[in-house]
Parts: C-alpha cells; structure tokens; sequence
C-alpha cells in the first residue's frame, strides 16, 4: 500500500491535534494553581539597611575611599563621594515610597527558593506591582520571611512592625515627596 505525502501530513496532523487536546484536558482537570507570596518592599528595605550586610557594603565604600585619598585618585574620591548621597537617597524612597528593591533583591536572589519553601508559595512579587488579580488567586503575605533573610535584631523587627501599618509616601514625577495641598479657608467650608 502506497501512502502519499498528503496522508502522512493529515496524520501527522491529527495526532498532533489529538495530542493538544488532550493537553488541554490534563491542564484543565488538574487545574494548577500558583501560590503567590506578596511581600512589603518597604520592610524589607528597612531590614537590608540595618544589616550586616549593608554595614559590609559601607565598610567597602570607606575602605575604597581611603585608598583612593592615599594614592591622591581625586576622580576615584569624587565619584566614591558621590555614591554617599546617591545611596542615602535612594534606600530613603525604598524604605518609604516602594521604590523597587531590584538591587537588594539581587543581593539575595540566591535564598529566594527557600523564602519560596519556608513560606509554602510558589512565585514571590512585591504587592506594589500586582497589577491584576482574579477573585481565584491566592496569596501569602512572605514579608517575615523576606526581611528574616537579612536577620533582623529586636529594634529592627520594631521599626518594621511599625512601617507596615502605614501607607508608602507618594513620590511626584520629579522623584520628590509629594506633599497634599494645604486646604486654604474657601476649599470645603463657608465663604
């Protein structure tokens, strides 16, 4: 029996189909769900700043600028001075505006599989980037777990309790603290 190229292509298509649908089925009836661990950036920026190894970043930058004075590396010292307030700045709207934490996550990115264990999820974002969920979805809220990653002592364990009952500050498009608008006598009361 001679098969022409047509009927193998028809077949193969049908196989392919079939195999795709049952795909579909297997996905559908054991209906997979992802747990998704939420995490307060802020906290755990607090916890990076107050940790060793914040403290072992700083030590760093110290040391390197010593250096740089001995050898008399103005370019080096001027752009090592530079870093100071830069960094200052930015753990500030970290800690305080959810600015991404996409450089300490970095730092830790190797531990995040087991935050991901401790914590019983399955995927881990900040709460500031879910920008839609279903009514379905399940989440964990993981931000002991992150901050526990930088070993936080009693103080800082405080600081963080505190923050998290509040808002983040709002930032204008200029990266400044946006401040409400004092009301003036006329706004909302009698003329």
């Amino acid at each position: 029996m001679k098969i022409s190229r047509s009927s193998v292509g028809a077949m193969l298509l049908s196989i392919v189909a079939l195999g795709l649908g049952a795909n579909t089925a297997t996905r559908q009836d054991a209906n997979p769900t992802a747990v998704v661990g939420i995490f307060d950036s802020r906290a755990v920026a607090v916890a990076f700043v107050r940790s060793e190894l914040f403290d072992s970043r700083l030590k760093d930058l110290r040391q390197r600028l010593t250096i740089a004075k001995s050898r008399g590396d103005q370019a080096t010292i001027n752009r090592l001075k530079e870093m100071v307030p830069t960094i200052q700045e930015l753990a500030q709207k970290q800690a305080f505006a959810a600015e991404p934490i996409d450089n300490i996550i970095d730092m830790i990115r190797d531990k995040l599989p087991m935050v991901a264990e401790n914590a019983g999820v399955d995927v881990i974002v900040s709460r500031w980037v879910v920008a839609y969920y279903s009514k379905d979805a399940k989440f964990v809220d993981v931000t002991r777990h992150m901050t526990e990653v930088f070993a936080p002592d009693a103080e800082t364990k405080k600081i963080i309790a505190e923050l998290l009952t509040t808002k983040p500050i709002r930032l204008g498009v200029d990266g400044k603290v946006k401040t409400p608008a004092k009301k003036t006598p006329t706004q909302g009361g009698r003329k």
